[in-house]
């Protein structure tokens, strides 16, 4: 007996070496999604960016009346429902739906830093409503928490064709 040479060792060494050959492939994929790549792909998507403008537009502001931090801004008092002839309510909270000027002037979109930036003309009558009212343009919490879950389906989208490609 000069040798032993056994079929099935040499075919498991094979199939082991195919196996990390796939797997070295799949990890030069991935590693090719860092962070700024995958931020830049989901703050650049237009369905991106107007969920972000109706969350805090419609959703906090409108609807709900709240800053940043999830506080109401304020309520509408007597008197302003007497000057707006009844448009808006006593105690009613804030609504922002005054002219349609701040509706109108809302956009978001990615800055040179990958980064999704909210813009609106909050000047009214020569006053910062974003600073009066402790930072009205930016998302909640709850709305952030939205907007994850939106940019989850995007990242995962992305993975699967890098992964599958």
């Amino acid at each position: 007996m000069h040798g032993f040479f056994c079929w099935r060792c040499c075919r498991l060494k094979i199939r082991i070496f195919a196996v990390m050959n796939a797997v070295q492939e799949l990890y030069d994929r991935v590693s090719k999604l860092d962070d700024n790549r995958l931020a830049f792909l989901v703050f650049s998507d237009s369905e991106i960016q107007d969920l972000v403008i109706t969350l805090n537009r419609d959703k906090q502001l409108f609807n709900e009346g709240v800053n940043t931090s999830g506080d109401i801004v304020g309520y509408y008092s007597l008197a302003t429902e007497l000057i707006s002839k009844g448009k808006k309510r006593f105690n009613e909270k804030y609504n922002f739906k005054d002219t349609g000027a701040l509706f109108k002037s809302f956009t978001a979109d990615v800055n040179s830093n990958d980064d999704l930036v909210i813009r609106a003309d909050t000047l009214k009558q020569g006053e910062d409503i974003d600073i009066k009212y402790n930072n009205i343009i930016g998302l909640t919490d709850e709305s952030l928490q939205i907007l994850r879950i939106k940019a989850k389906e995007i990242i995962v989208r992305e993975f699967r064709k890098v992964l599958f490609q």
